[in-house]
């Protein structure tokens, strides 16, 4: 643990001498009357008001700075709960020097944690993809069979246009996971993108492929609003107008899916939710709007604005 401390605060002398930064950063830990449990909750206390404010170059300084202490740096749930806030702080301050660094870090040490895979996606999405794609990378190379990775790869893969690097991905994910529901409608999907390429041949047996998997994804996930907006967004991209709009009147026939029928509260009989979540809850997974947008769309293109207009009118103008 010494040696860890050694070299983290060796790493951090060095990045603040680039910076033009005061290099003696230890001076602000060497009272020994404070009690460690006191200054780690004033720590604490300091991320999270930071977090509110939104100062994250202030949220990196503290965290970085906090690396250094000599108090902390004997507690390891103390030092490995500074690192995690160290990869927060970088990551939402964008910091394009640090960053990778701690991208590689945090991600050999804890790719098995789903907070890790979600804070990297918002670095994905901030940054220059192809820069932190090798880290994935090299993660599947030491766990060929890890599901985590393999999905996240194969939605890295599908996000830049790889489509058939994502469909392999997404075929090895249905093998070793026949029973997740997402990966039916992704394999879907990917299909149907590499269906609409110049030089894809065989197109045929590829709408086949992708109706089937789709109608795979529907006897999997059951009947509901977002089976059936799926269903009818495929087949409106395909050109199936006539079937997508079945589809897209069955999602308005359809109440949206409440979380509380398998919520993690559904088996507490006492349990009663607020008003507000409801409300909440029906804005979220509501496809009503989505549905009449995309089926006023089709009705105007075929030459009945009457009928498009009325499905706005009902659905979407406040």
């Amino acid at each position: 643990m010494a040696s860890n401390f050694n070299k983290r605060l060796t790493a951090i002398e060095v990045s603040r001498t680039r910076r033009n930064l005061p290099v003696d950063i230890k001076s602000a830990f060497v009272n020994k009357e404070v009690r460690v449990e006191r200054e780690w909750k004033l720590y604490l206390k300091l991320c999270r008001l930071l977090i509110e404010m939104e100062r994250w170059d202030l949220l990196q300084r503290l965290t970085y700075t906090s690396c250094a202490s000599t108090l902390f740096s004997k507690y390891a749930g103390m030092e490995n709960e500074i690192e995690s806030h160290c990869f927060f702080g970088s990551a939402m301050a964008n910091d394009r020097e640090l960053l990778p660094h701690q991208v590689r870090v945090f991600l050999s040490r804890h790719s098995d944690n789903p907070l890790t895979l979600n804070i990297f996606s918002v670095i994905m999405k901030r940054s220059e993809q192809s820069r932190y794609t090798k880290h994935i990378l090299r993660l599947l190379h030491k766990k060929p069979n890890d599901v985590r990775l393999m999905l996240f790869n194969a939605h890295l893969s599908f996000a830049t246009g790889s489509y058939k690097n994502a469909l392999m991905e997404y075929i090895s994910l249905y093998t070793l996971t026949p029973e997740e529901t997402i990966i039916p409608i992704m394999i879907s999907i990917t299909l149907l993108h590499v269906l609409t390429q110049k030089m894809t041949r065989g197109r045929a047996k590829l709408a086949k492929n992708v109706i089937a998997f789709a109608r795979r994804y529907m006897e999997m996930r059951g009947h509901c609003q977002e089976v059936y907006y799926n269903m009818g967004r495929t087949l409106q991209f395909m050109g199936r107008t006539n079937l997508a709009m079945e589809y897209y009147r069955m999602v308005l026939d359809t109440d949206p899916i409440s979380l509380y029928e398998e919520g993690e509260n559904s088996d507490d009989e006492d349990y009663i939710p607020d008003a507000n979540e409801f409300e909440q809850e029906e804005e979220m997974l509501d496809l009503s709007c989505e549905t009449a947008y995309n089926l006023a769309h089709m009705y105007r293109k075929s030459g009945a604005p009457h009928i498009a207009r009325s499905i706005l009118h009902r659905y979407i103008v406040i």
